[in-house]
């Protein structure tokens, strides 16, 4: 489910993509700093985000300076550092979000680059969750709820919703969204969870929508096999994004207004227009639409 929430950086100003480019990089350094660079490509965009909105929406701005690239020493960028709190809690959340979805595609698929990642990473994320146990569980937790309902379904696909389904993901989202935002007021950690509970649902159905005839031809579950999801998934997504919107909208943004406008109401529906044009594209050749 990890990657959707990836902004079309071509389609973004020189000055937009600068301030993204901070938390992202800000992120990347953090992940590596604390955990080291093995760990780098467990970066994953939807922190990057919600990293993004709390710099937005908290009285003091991040600080910045500039560093080398954690990947290419030869170039630097410059990064926000400011507040290690939350870039250093997106840190922790990242390691644990993938050891999960490296343990979920492990036993979904068995393919050998499931495998390997599995083998190179596994002893070395264990001790990472180990030191920070709490954080661990609290998503562990949530992610095991949603693998019930997931293993309910593949048993009688009538017996869970899709609405279910998606819920869930939504609490992990949240969830992750209340571990980033933990030293921050109430009212902004409320905001932040609120908004990446809606994100986490559409991020599970958009990859869903993705999979769709992948899994379909492999036999693997999909949420939208459930009461023919796949022609209502579009519609499902339009009115996650218009609450998104509504909470935009309402949203005190002291800074980075027009990139986080940008990104959440222009380029993450394009990418769902996009995903879900190919599936009805793709539905119609094997008659299914």
């Amino acid at each position: 489910m990890i990657g959707y929430m990836k902004p079309y950086s071509k389609k973004l100003s020189n000055e937009n993509k600068k301030q993204y480019k901070k938390y992202y990089c800000g992120l990347c350094r953090s992940i590596k700093r604390n955990f080291g660079v093995t760990t780098v490509p467990f970066l994953n965009y939807e922190l990057v985000n919600m990293l993004l909105l709390l710099g937005a929406l908290r009285a003091e701005k991040f600080g910045t300076m500039t560093l080398s690239c954690s990947l290419t020493p030869l170039y630097w960028n410059n990064i926000c550092t400011g507040d290690d709190t939350a870039f250093n809690a997106a840190a922790r959340v990242s390691i644990i979000m993938a050891f999960l979805e490296i343990q979920d595609n492990l036993i979904d698929s068995g393919e050998l680059k499931y495998r390997l990642i599995n083998m190179l990473m596994s002893k070395k994320c264990k001790k990472i969750l180990s030191d920070f146990y709490n954080e661990y569980d609290i998503i562990k937790k949530k992610y095991d709820s949603y693998m019930v309902l997931e293993n309910t379904a593949k048993k009688n696909y009538a017996s869970v919703t899709i609405k279910d389904l998606s819920e869930a993901c939504g609490d992990i989202a949240g969830v992750m969204a209340e571990i980033v935002a933990q030293e921050e007021p109430g009212s902004i950690s409320e905001e932040l969870k609120n908004i990446m509970y809606l994100w986490g649902e559409w991020t599970y159905l958009v990859d869903a929508a993705d999979d769709y005839i992948k899994d379909k031809k492999n036999g693997a579950f999909n949420p939208l096999f459930i009461s023919d999801g796949s022609k209502d998934v579009s519609c499902i997504l339009e009115d996650i994004e218009k609450k998104s919107d509504e909470f935009l909208d309402k949203m005190t943004l002291i800074r980075n207004q027009e990139l986080i406008i940008t990104i959440f109401k222009e380029h993450f529906p394009e990418r769902r227009k996009n995903i879900c044009d190919q599936l009805t594209i793709s539905l119609k050749k094997t008659g299914e639409a």
